[in-house]
């Protein structure tokens, strides 16, 4: 019998069972394949007996409503071939939509995250994350046989995973393990939720019903994910179409410090919920995303060629109140500022010879000079007259302030009367949630700047630094003595 007429049969004897038709087709594809054939190259061939009894045999069991994937013992996800049985849901197409926002997430946030895939099932999730970023995945779930199903996966598909059975975190708090991103697609469907007849019948209940409302492993996990989360994780789920709100709500309960995200799936669903911090973690190579946050008044730290700095535009009072507040700064401290060249300098300050020679002599470099302020500067400062300014040294410094298009304040990133931080991760622990943005990495160097006041027209060094007094007091006797 000729492969289109099987087809054909199938297909008829499908719609007769009620069944979705298309599968006699897919069925046959997948048969095929598995020998290393083209079906569409032989569809007016015969098709091999053990083949054609292979196909029958299955088809009977599609046309008795078992899952395609139990059938072949297989389920195409992202690309990849996983084993199922009955242990172990199959993966949806719903949720290779999540692997996509996580990898988007992880690309622009995070290097190299430590990666936790909670209530695994097959492994599809951490798995094909795992495959994709090429690390190293942990992976729990509370059934032995579906980690059996997950490990076999990952050998399969050369992915290095360590798996911990037990219930949703509770292995990991046991081991004392940290993570960056937590993902999670647990059991959601409502106990009195009717579901689809093939999925009631043939797949893992345990794995299937969260509650009355659905959310009862949400909760166990969100009251219990600040044990498992570094500094700046982030936690990633998927959700059942009609109890977004619910989790989101829930989530903004136990994360209420950060970015709660509801997201839709290519139909229009509710679909995923993202925690994220407040505080992104950014990229150097990403500059665009620093510079929407300055523009849209939010702070982001920046590495200098000393330590960090925090970074504001500067023609907003508000926002220089505002942070004044978040470092819990004395009005009577000001703020540097940092220009990104010797002509935007000019603009805002008042400058003698002596001073125009000592600048090109000094900056950019680790100094910051206070100036005499030109009137009308920054009118929010009307009982200050003097700036206390830094060329930038830092040629990405120099672009993010010539694409913002004017000066920044930049205090050093820390709060006030603690320690000033030259790593982002210093600089998080103080500063995380309370501000919009951190560019990861680290300081050039371990020193602040030497601070020096120019603007009463006399040498006085206000804080030692790398340039030292002497080395400024010389050149300015040179100059004096060459004028």
């Amino acid at each position: 019998m000729i492969v289109k007429d099987i087809i054909n049969s199938g297909t008829k004897a499908c719609e007769e069972a009620g069944v979705y038709s298309g599968f006699a087709r897919f069925l046959m594809l997948e048969l095929l394949r598995e020998n290393d054939l083209d079906m569409y190259l032989l569809m007016d061939e015969d098709l091999d007996e053990t083949i054609h009894k292979a196909y029958d045999a299955k088809l009977e069991r599609i046309l008795n409503d078992e899952p395609m994937g139990y059938v072949l013992g297989y389920q195409w996800f992202f690309g990849y071939k996983f084993k199922v049985n009955q242990d172990v849901l199959i993966p949806r197409e719903e949720t290779e939509e999540l692997i996509g926002h996580i990898l988007s997430e992880i690309d622009d946030h995070y290097e190299n995250p430590k990666i936790v895939d909670v209530a695994t099932g097959s492994g599809a999730i951490g798995i094909t994350l795992g495959k994709e970023l090429d690390l190293e995945i942990v992976a729990t779930d509370i059934s032995e046989k579906a980690l059996i199903v997950a490990q076999e996966n990952a050998d399969n598909l050369n992915v290095s995973a360590t798996f911990y059975q037990g219930d949703m975190l509770e292995p990991l708090i046991e081991n004392n393990l940290k993570f960056d991103v937590l993902v999670c697609n647990p059991p959601y469907i409502k106990d009195t939720e009717h579901i689809q007849s093939s999925v009631f019948k043939f797949e893992p209940h345990v794995a299937l019903f969260g509650g009355d409302d659905g959310l009862f492993f949400y909760q166990k996990v969100l009251e219990k994910a600040h044990l498992v989360l570094n500094d700046g994780g982030m936690i990633a789920f998927e959700i059942g179409f009609d109890i977004g709100d619910k989790v989101k709500a829930l989530a903004q309960k136990y994360f209420p410090h950060h970015d709660v995200l509801l997201i839709q799936d290519m139909n229009g669903l509710d679909r995923m919920v993202f925690v994220k911090p407040h505080t992104k973690r950014l990229k150097k190579e990403n500059m665009d995303e620093a510079l929407d946050i300055l523009r849209n008044n939010g702070m982001v730290a920046i590495p200098t060629d000393t330590v960090y700095g925090l970074a504001i535009k500067s023609d907003d009072e508000t926002l220089y109140n505002k942070l004044k507040e978040t470092k819990g700064r004395p009005d009577n401290k000001p703020f540097p500022l940092m220009v990104s060249s010797k002509k935007q300098l000019e603009e805002v300050v008042e400058m003698t010879p002596l001073i125009h020679h000592l600048v090109d002599k000094f900056m950019p470099g680790p100094l910051t000079i206070i100036f005499k302020k030109k009137e009308g500067i920054f009118p929010y400062l009307k009982d200050q007259d003097t700036l206390g300014i830094r060329i930038a040294d830092d040629v990405w410094v120099q672009s993010l302030i010539n694409k913002l298009g004017q000066p920044i304040w930049l205090p050093s990133a820390n709060l006030s009367d603690h320690p000033t931080g030259t790593t982002s991760g210093e600089v998080l622990k103080q500063l995380d949630t309370l501000i919009e943005g951190v560019i990861v990495g680290v300081s050039d160097q371990k020193n602040s700047s030497t601070v020096v006041d120019l603007s009463q027209g006399e040498i006085r060094i206000l804080r030692e630094g790398p340039i030292t007094e002497e080395a400024l007091k010389k050149e300015a006797v040179k100059y004096l003595e060459k004028a």
